[in-house]
């Protein structure tokens, strides 16, 4: 079970933390790869330029998964996040950058999270609309998670899991082949469609960093099925823990059960070529997992009619620590489609992560940090705001979001993943830094600096959502509304055009049970002429009715049925919102 016990106990990203290390490791293991520190990127300079280059990534804590997959024959570019924490836009343009001038085209392969789909899709817009001669750009959202009922994820679809390392595999043999951009497409997305993929772990992982409790981790005599790859609960809690031989059949039964209305993505038949992938989770010793490997082996054929072509065993997308095993299927059809997916799989390849490591451990090539082109600057505008209460605004605000920074970790440890607490908080000791420079600066240009703030020290899911919502918020601030208007009306024009931008980007209503609930009522109040008195009572309100909603949206959609509901607690993302509104309103008035 995870001890809570590392290496590296307080990986501070300030300093480089755990992630960028471990990236300069992989380029020493391999001479084309080059890292760009800043951004947290590495990137293949071997690439052949006539053909397309294949881009992914996440937050950190999966590896070898991305980055151990860049190099010949697989992944060109890869862009790591914090533990658990989608890259930012910038970090991804970044990667994209590096590549484009050295390709014919870039695919941009992503898991199926909200933060990286959004992070990712918003940086391939941002390359597109700013490139002066841009390649194109094709994206793949790869969703093979088989464990999560349809019914739950009916809106946010299913998890990227193990599965997506296949298709680095297949899409990145196609591409090294000389195949089109269009082709190396259509081959992944035939791959992502034939996936399916379920786990099973003894305990949670630990984040270095976190502290560690024993309401962190299951009860000794309980596994938990279907659990996520952030430290999300499973579907299921199995106690006892059931016997191996059982613990694989109820995988493969989730993964392959024709009549299971709420799964079933997957008809395999005894006559496909399937491929199985027994992965390690990150704790699992290499003596049980090619046990279980064995056992999973045994159980298809017995079971299901089924004997596996090729068989994949090995630690290629993990979850730190967990010590757990994930079981991927993939149905290669029959003929000769069937068989370039499998020649696909065998082509050799010269990546860290995959079973083709070169024998020689060169220097390590890192990249001098780049910096990307500034933005276009804003006009400033003339709202007129006192800097001294938008000074003391952001103050106040930041202090109650540190301050109830417990509070919304014990929320979202019951409801998601626990980092919402830390995240605000990154994002709150940022506005804290910048409040100090900003009281020179007119109201435009100071949200400007916000944003770019708060997008540089949050990351994830959040950081992107905040950070969306924060420039098109200064983007209004610097666009007077129509006529002659008082600086109140003004803001109240800005919050709403924000919230309008942030809602274009995200599927989150009221009723999902997202910061959404609270941020959107506080809007339309004072679109409606409420006071700063009545909108924060609505947003109140919204985060209130959170309590016992069930999730529409986002991470906490994988929280085992019942369990936030039935713990009553508000969603963490909008409970942060009113801290944040209600920080921001005190230090409005205190000056």
């Amino acid at each position: 079970m995870p001890s809570g016990k590392h290496l590296f106990p307080s990986p501070d990203p300030a300093t480089g933390g755990l992630v960028l290390p471990a990236l300069h490791a992989l380029a020493a293991q391999t001479p084309s790869l080059t890292v760009i520190p800043h951004e947290k990127v590495i990137y293949d300079t071997a690439h052949n330029p006539a053909h397309v280059a294949l881009l992914s990534g996440g937050g950190a804590g999966h590896e070898p998964a991305h980055a151990g997959y860049v190099g010949e024959g697989m992944l060109t570019v890869a862009v790591s996040g914090e533990v658990f924490a989608s890259p930012r836009t910038n970090q991804v343009l970044a990667g994209i950058k590096a590549v484009a001038p050295i390709s014919s085209g870039v695919l941009v392969i992503v898991k199926n999270y909200t933060g990286d789909t959004l992070n990712f899709g918003l940086a391939a817009q941002k390359y597109l609309g700013g490139a002066a001669n841009p390649v194109p750009i094709r994206s793949i959202t790869i969703a093979d998670d088989a464990a999560v009922p349809r019914s739950r994820i009916a809106r946010v679809g299913r998890r990227g899991l193990a599965g997506t390392v296949l298709v680095h595999k297949i899409a990145g043999g196609l591409a090294s082949q000389g195949a089109g951009l269009d082709a190396v497409h259509k081959i992944a997305q035939r791959v992502n469609n034939s996936l399916v993929t379920a786990g099973v772990s003894l305990d949670r992982c630990h984040v270095p960093g976190r502290p560690h409790s024993d309401t962190d981790s299951l009860p000794k005599e309980e596994a938990e099925l279907g659990m996520g790859i952030h430290n999300e609960p499973g579907v299921k809690r199995l106690s006892p823990i059931p016997a191996a031989e059982d613990l694989a059949s109820d995988i493969l039964k989730m993964l392959l059960d024709p009549n299971d209305p709420e799964r079933a993505y997957v008809p395999f038949a005894a006559s496909d070529a399937t491929v199985l992938m027994v992965n390690n989770l990150g704790g699992t010793s290499v003596l049980e997992l090619s046990a279980f490997a064995s056992t999973v082996i045994a159980a298809l054929d017995s079971q299901w009619g089924i004997k596996p072509v090729r068989v994949l065993v090995g630690t290629y997308m993990t979850s730190l620590d967990a010590p757990g095993v994930s079981v991927t299927l993939l149905n290669c059809g029959t003929g000769p489609g069937a068989q370039q997916l499998l020649d696909l799989i065998d082509l050799p390849v010269r990546v860290p992560g995959w079973h083709s490591i070169p024998s020689q451990a060169p220097a390590q090539t890192i990249a001098a940090a780049e910096t990307l082109a500034p933005e276009s600057s804003v006009t400033p505008s003339d709202i007129g705001l006192d800097p001294r209460k938008l000074i003391s605004a952001l103050r106040a605000g930041a202090q109650a979001l540190l301050k109830a920074e417990p509070e919304i970790t014990h929320f979202d440890t019951i409801a998601g993943d626990g980092d919402c607490g830390h995240t605000l908080c990154l994002g709150a000791n940022s506005l804290l830094a910048l409040s100090s420079s900003a009281e020179s600066s007119g109201s435009g240009p100071t949200m400007r600096q916000i944003a770019d703030a708060v997008e540089g020290a949050m990351g994830g899911t959040s950081g992107v959502i905040y950070s969306i919502y924060l420039n098109a918020f200064a983007t209004a601030l610097s666009t007077p509304p129509s006529g002659d208007v008082s600086p109140e009306v003004w803001l109240r024009s800005a919050a709403n055009a924000a919230l309008d931008s942030l809602l274009t980007y995200t599927t989150a209503r009221p009723g999902d049970r997202t910061l959404i609930d609270a941020l959107l009522p506080f809007c339309h109040a004072l679109r409606s002429g409420a006071t700063l008195d009545e909108a924060l009572s609505k947003a109140r309100e919204g985060v209130e009715s959170t309590r016992g909603m069930k999730a529409g949206v986002g991470r906490a959609v994988y929280v085992e049925e019942g369990k936030a509901e039935g713990e009553g607690v508000p969603d963490p993302g909008a409970w942060g919102v009113v801290v944040l509104l209600e920080g921001l309103a005190q230090g409005w008035r205190d000056v």
